[in-house]
């Protein structure tokens, strides 16, 4: 499983840095400050939250 989780959370990290580069530097930077803490703890019981809260 750790192994697996493993594969998991390098994947995601893997294509939100992907995303990332696509957006203007501002942006892309903002939008990994949201998503990357949230899949630091994922525990695969559902996709990771990611909605912004304000």
């Amino acid at each position: 499983m750790a192994a697996l989780e493993k594969t998991c959370v390098d994947a995601m990290t893997a294509h939100f840095h992907r995303v990332a580069v696509l957006m203007p530097p501002g942006e892309g930077e903002r939008y990994l400050a949201i998503v990357m803490p949230r899949i630091i703890d994922f525990d695969h019981r559902g996709a990771p939250y990611v909605q912004v809260r304000h």
